[in-house]
């Protein structure tokens, strides 16, 4: 995986995202269970200790990285694309792959001997089959 990420960042990660301005509060911990959605279509984002300043497609980004593999992704990316059209769709996959890093970090550090059973609740894939399918893709 470790070559899969230098490849990544060595083929022009930075150069693509250097131009992007931060422009959004993103919460570090983005995923499905820290989000309540009402039945008006507002959001609460609930446990939330750590913030970042950041750029608007990669709070878009730490979303879809979980809805990766279910139905509503596309709709959740095209209604978010409408609703903020200063994000940069083609990075959209490159701050999906940033995130992904994240939660691989996060099962490295929680379970580093068990690498098999880092799974994410919204993934029926392993965390490292999805990052390398992910780094693969934009590599290619």
């Amino acid at each position: 995986m470790q070559d899969l990420v230098d490849s990544w960042v060595a083929g022009g990660l930075a150069g693509l995202i250097i131009d992007e301005h931060p422009d959004a509060m993103i919460a570090i911990d983005a995923n499905l269970k820290n989000f309540i959605v009402t039945p008006q279509g507002s959001i609460t984002v609930l446990n939330v200790p750590i913030i970042a300043n950041s750029t608007i497609t990669h709070g878009l980004a730490a979303i879809a990285v979980h809805l990766r593999h279910l139905p509503v992704r596309d709709q959740f990316i095209h209604t978010a694309l409408n609703r903020f059209p200063e994000a940069r769709p083609e990075l959209l996959a490159h701050y999906e792959l940033w995130n992904m890093l994240g939660i691989v970090s996060f099962f490295a550090v929680r379970e580093p001997h068990s690498p098999n059973r880092w799974q994410s609740f919204s993934s029926p894939k392993p965390v490292r089959q999805d990052f390398a399918e992910m780094a693969r893709t934009l590599l290619a």
